[in-house]
């Protein structure tokens, strides 16, 4: 009796497209969680530049209110250079502690003596156990100094290298960080055209040292407390409010320095408080900074609570980029709504070829 042979058929073919619809879940499935993995994957932190500007300002905001409640720290001059000076000299060359001169020398060394010292104090100790007396102290063995001779070099005594290093030579006065300089009281449109005039003075990147901002603001600045290369000025105007002048290099020696003018608007830093007054309108400085050349970012830049426009001038002629970010803020009971001066945050660098 022959059997129909389809059955069997069938089902081998059923078994197959089974564990082919098997593969390709599973290759679905990898494929889900492999699409996870990626979407989930730590990125490498490239960092935020205006991130880092935020909190170098709450930095410096920081450090600010803490000088003016303590004080700047005092001033203990440059650390002494450390020398070296050998210990051990005969004939001008250095001879090492751990070198043997004599056989002698050599077969009497500290952990000779030491093990020595044990041994005898664990035979006593043993003896003793033994007759049950009590034990007695035992004397250590005594290293009688011999005479220097031709082979064993007189050890001179050398003072530390702490009571003979030479102090380097003392900073001049104005180089050492003092108490900050309050200069006279000025009406604040007299500030306002100093800001203007040093503004429109910038030409090169050396115009950003002090030197310049003391000319042109017509201020002496001071060395600042905590800062590797940092100068400021604290003044106040007419009006009863308080600003500061800074000139910091924050970045490598060879960079230039950046110049930061702060309009204090009475707001204590980390606190609720709200400003009760306003410093300088916002869109008169601008049309001026316009006017003298600079051009203005199309928008306004706000960064966790911060608000603040860019102006930047190209000088061609020097092959310099000079930049300047003005932060703004708002006087709640002012119903006019225009905005304020908080900060100008001035900048260059080389443009590229």
């Amino acid at each position: 009796m022959v059997t129909d042979p389809a059955p069997g058929v069938q089902g081998l073919t059923a078994q197959l497209q089974a564990k082919e619809h098997a593969d390709t879940r599973a290759r679905d499935s990898d494929a889900v969680h492999q699409a996870d993995d990626m979407r989930f994957r730590l990125r490498p932190n490239r960092g935020d530049p205006l991130h880092d500007l935020q909190l170098q300002r709450d930095v410096e905001t920081i450090n600010a209110r803490t000088a003016r409640a303590l004080g700047p720290p005092p001033f203990r001059g440059p650390a002494a250079p450390a020398r070296y000076t050998s210990r051990f000299r005969h004939d001008g060359a250095t001879l090492s502690a751990q070198t043997p001169s004599t056989p002698e020398d050599s077969t009497m060394q500290w952990t000779s003596v030491a093990a020595i010292a044990a041994l005898a104090t664990s035979s006593t100790l043993a003896a003793c156990g033994a007759n049950g007396t009590q034990p007695q102290p035992v004397e250590a063995p005594t290293i009688e100094a011999a005479a220097p001779s031709a082979s064993m070099p007189e050890v001179q005594t050398v003072p530390p290298a702490a009571d003979t290093a030479e102090v380097g030579p003392v900073p001049p006065l104005d180089a050492q960080p003092t108490d900050p300089v309050h200069g006279p009281a000025i009406p604040a449109a007299k500030l306002r055209r100093q800001i203007l005039a040093l503004l429109g003075s910038l030409r090169t990147l050396e115009d950003l040292e002090k030197q310049h901002v003391e000319s042109t603001l017509q201020i002496r600045l001071s060395p600042q407390a905590g800062m590797r290369d940092g100068h400021h000025y604290f003044g106040r105007t007419s009006e009863g409010w308080n600003y500061r002048v800074a000139v910091e290099r924050l970045g490598r020696m060879e960079e230039p320095p950046t110049i930061k003018l702060y309009l204090n608007n009475g707001v204590e830093p980390w606190t609720d408080q709200q400003p009760t007054y306003c410093t300088l309108d916002f869109e008169s400085v601008a049309k001026d900074l316009v006017a003298a050349g600079y051009t203005r970012t199309d928008r306004m830049i706000r960064l966790k609570g911060n608000e603040w426009w860019g102006f930047g001038k190209d000088r061609k002629e020097s092959r310099t980029g000079l930049g300047a970010s003005v932060y703004v803020y708002r006087v709640p009971d002012d119903e006019s709504g225009h905005y304020c001066i908080g900060l100008i945050r001035i900048s260059g660098d080389h443009l590229d070829a």
